[in-house]
């Protein structure tokens, strides 16, 4: 700890009454809040202090540019106090140098343009109990614009923004690799629409709601597919209890080269890496990744929409002369 005659005083507004309480700078410039119900610190409490780098801070104060106005975008860690419920708009706005944040379990909203700009964060872990964070719109900044760094999130999928990585996380839900749900039950894919780097969604302890199996997203029974991550690569193995294929949830499987279902499965069946329904009638999906030419069932007599979206990679269909509708 640094010289009691060098630490920073920090004036405080309690309940609307003048007091005084003490912030301390720590070794590794940690800051210290030592007032559980610290309001109001003065602007000019830490001008001047150039190398802290992590702090401790109450999330309903001033934002970290006016509160460290010469080393904010030195700050690489930030912890928010315990019993904070939400995070004002800007309050850590342009720290570039930021790459771990660490959320107490009591949060519940995140305001504009929170962590606009922090361009080094590259992974955020939102407690399950979050309900609001502000997305992008015409009109105002999302909580996590211009965060192209990100590439992994641990989020809830319900509530205001949240239930759309795209709106929740504008500037980086094109790169993001890997996704952990804590709460929230989606029945489609579409919360993870244009996710095209996604190659893992998992489940958090405690999600009751949903199920990941090799980080394909089911719902808690594993009887309805919701989502297969863009980016998986290989064979999908569809378990014998799905019951239903979102129409979403292969949409954009550009990684997955083959579809295996599994033997008992009532509903579906496959044929040369492809999804058809269990009379072999219907083809249902061909995968993204497949390529070169595709042997279809001689048997089918229909093809379902979408059966070939995305499979860029196909040089060449033959249809069976039985097929009587293309959907």
């Amino acid at each position: 700890m640094i010289p009691r005659h060098n630490r920073q005083r920090v004036r405080a507004k309690l309940e609307n009454r003048p007091a005084r309480c003490d912030v301390d700078v720590m070794d590794g410039h940690r800051l210290r809040q030592r007032h559980p119900r610290l309001e109001q610190v003065d602007a000019s409490a830490f001008k001047g202090c150039q190398q802290i780098t992590s702090v401790v801070v109450p999330a309903h104060v001033k934002p970290l540019k006016d509160l460290f106005p010469d080393s904010y975008r030195k700050i690489t860690e930030v912890v928010i106090a315990d019993g904070e419920k939400q995070i004002v708009p800007g309050m850590f706005a342009d720290c570039v140098s930021l790459q771990r944040i660490v959320f107490p379990p009591s949060l519940e909203k995140v305001g504009e343009a929170a962590f606009q700009n922090c361009t080094s964060l590259d992974a955020v872990n939102l407690p399950s109990g979050v309900a609001y964070l502000q997305g992008r719109s015409s009109q105002v900044k999302g909580a996590f614009d211009g965060c192209t760094g990100l590439r992994s999130v641990t989020t809830p999928l319900y509530g205001s923004y949240l239930d759309r990585l795209n709106t929740s996380f504008p500037s980086a839900y094109q790169l993001l690799t890997n996704v952990v749900v804590t709460g929230g039950a989606p029945s489609r894919g579409y919360s993870f629409h244009g996710c095209s780097s996604l190659e893992s969604i998992g489940i958090a302890v405690g999600n009751q709601s949903l199920s990941s199996i090799n980080g394909v997203l089911y719902d808690q029974a594993v009887g309805n597919l919701i989502c297969c991550p863009a980016k998986k690569p290989g064979t999908l193995c569809l378990p014998a209890s799905v019951k239903t294929v979102g129409a979403e949830a292969l949409a954009a499987c550009d990684g997955v080269v083959s579809i295996d279902a599994e033997e008992g499965n009532p509903c579906y069946c496959s044929y040369d890496g492809a999804l058809y329904d269990k009379q072999l009638k219907t083809l249902i999906r061909c995968p993204g990744g497949k390529s070169g030419a595709v042997n279809i069932y001689t048997g089918i007599v229909s093809v379902a929409s979408g059966a070939f979206a995305g499979c860029s990679r196909i040089t060449s269909v033959t249809l069976p002369g039985g097929v009587r509708e293309v959907q």
